[in-house]
């Protein structure tokens, strides 16, 4: 690992972890984005559709209700009353059954719509004649007709509107288990990345501080020591590839050159003192021999005095003998 420089190392654990947050960021809002999308769905799509499906199924069977009232009604009264309702419904029929039909997103759906939309039109097709039927008082071929041909296409409009309503309810339920897993998908994205994340951001501050701070306060210390003058201190990591080895050697460098320093200077000072001693015993033998020379040199002179003295001696007696 030491291979690597410090700055690769942190330059690396960064970007690892920028890319796993980067990539959870991401990760997660697409997640988010699908959910959002799963819920916009179940609340614009399905549950509307469901909804029209519902009041369509109800409106249908008030309108085969009131129908039926006719049928049964005596009274010109009871017959208008039931021709308002059959009409009414009639409406809200055809209105909701027009509003389904801008709410189809699936092709199948689109099937069904176009099968209840013929089963539905020939139905209604069918009513004024029962209401015709109910109206001239031919009530035995209106209720024949009711519970035949009618009650045959009611219960195609019926079985339509069922498929409706079950495609719909399965397509929210499709809906809302995609949103669920997108969701639960989301979280167990999210609590990886943070796992992963977190182990790599102690694993940086472990390194950081047995990696770094720790070895740079023994060099420090190291440095104190040769500071201190003690050329012994053992100088640690030197063996690393990093900066820290760098550092490490370069304390290496000025402990050995200090080393050297110390070895010149006693070699330095050994090669005075051995010039002082060569000097001082060229000194006295420098004395000595003029010592030697001077006292050479009074023999000489007290000789010749000597042999001056005899001769001044001699001169002497002569000069008496010749007087």
């Amino acid at each position: 690992m030491f291979r690597l420089s410090l700055r690769s190392l942190l330059i690396g654990l960064f970007a690892l972890l920028a890319l796993i947050v980067g990539g959870e960021g991401i990760l997660a809002i697409n997640k988010i984005a699908a959910v959002n999308a799963n819920l916009i769905d179940i609340s614009t799509n399905w549950m509307p559709s469901m909804d029209v499906v519902r009041r369509m199924n109800a409106t249908a069977e008030q309108y085969r209700v009131y129908q039926a009232r006719h049928v049964m009604a005596t009274t010109e009264d009871e017959l208008a009353r039931q021709e308002a309702a059959v009409a009414k419904t009639g409406e809200a029929l055809a209105a909701a059954h027009k509003q389904y039909a801008g709410m189809i997103v699936t092709a199948d759906e689109r099937t069904i719509y176009q099968s209840l939309n013929d089963s539905l039109g020939i139905y209604t097709q069918l009513v004024p004649q029962l209401i015709k039927l109910s109206r001239a008082n031919q009530k035995v071929e209106a209720t024949r007709m009711y519970v035949g041909e009618m009650s045959t296409r009611f219960t195609a409009v019926r079985n339509d509107l069922t498929k409706l309503a079950e495609l719909n309810d399965r397509g929210a339920k499709e809906a809302t288990e995609a949103a669920a897993a997108n969701y639960s998908a989301a979280r167990l994205i999210t609590s990886v990345t943070l796992t992963v994340g977190l182990l790599i951001a102690l694993g940086a501050m472990a390194f950081s501080f047995f990696g770094i701070a720790r070895p740079i306060g023994r060099i420090t210390d190291a440095m104190g020591v040769l500071a201190g003058g003690d050329t012994k201190a053992e100088i640690p990591f030197a063996a690393r590839k990093d900066e820290i080895g760098q550092m490490a050697a370069a304390v290496q460098v000025f402990r050995d050159n200090m080393i050297r320093a110390r070895a010149l200077e006693a070699e330095q000072a050994e090669t005075e003192q051995r010039t002082a001693v060569q000097r001082k015993a060229d000194m006295h033998k420098l004395a000595d021999e003029f010592q030697a020379a001077v006292g050479a040199i009074v023999n000489t002179v007290s000789a010749n005095s000597t042999q001056l003295e005899a001769a001044a001696g001699t001169l002497t007696r002569t000069a008496a003998v010749t007087q």
